[in-house]
């Protein structure tokens, strides 16, 4: 990623480098890759592979995580990315109920909005998303 240059002297005459917003939190598992990326006042999250029984105990620390960022940066949205999702185990799942439950629960206003992109040829996208989006409420865009 390119680096911005400011070139104002810094205090001892060396110019300051202004970074690019580094990513936030990522899930990297034997078949899964997540990060969250931010866009401005918005988070975007590409979820990769396939998340299976075995290896979905850390979507749940990563979600929080990536709550944690999104407030800490005042995002305003988060997309999730499942396009390349190929499969979640019903565990997984439950790690984005309780997510979207928790942001149901917040008091108002809810801190940012969650936003779906999905592969409708998966049809366990269109089944399980659909469930999601009965759950969020206000929570999805």
């Amino acid at each position: 990623m390119a680096s911005l240059v400011d070139r104002r002297q810094g205090t001892q005459g060396e110019e300051r480098s202004l970074e690019a917003a580094p990513p936030g939190p990522a899930l990297s598992t034997p078949y899964c890759r997540a990060v969250l990326e931010f866009e401005g006042e918005n988070g975007l999250v590409r979820f990769t592979g396939a998340l299976l029984d075995v290896e979905s105990a850390p979507l749940a620390p990563f979600l929080d995580k990536v709550h944690a960022s999104l407030l800490e940066r005042g995002c305003r949205e988060v997309t999730l990315d499942f396009r390349s999702f190929e499969m979640m185990s019903p565990v997984a799942f439950n790690a984005f109920v309780n997510w979207v439950l928790m942001l149901e629960t917040m008091r108002s206003p809810i801190p940012y909005r969650l936003r779906l992109l999905t592969a409708p040829e998966r049809s366990w996208q269109r089944v399980a998303l659909y469930v999601l989006q009965g759950l969020g409420g206000d929570v999805l865009v």
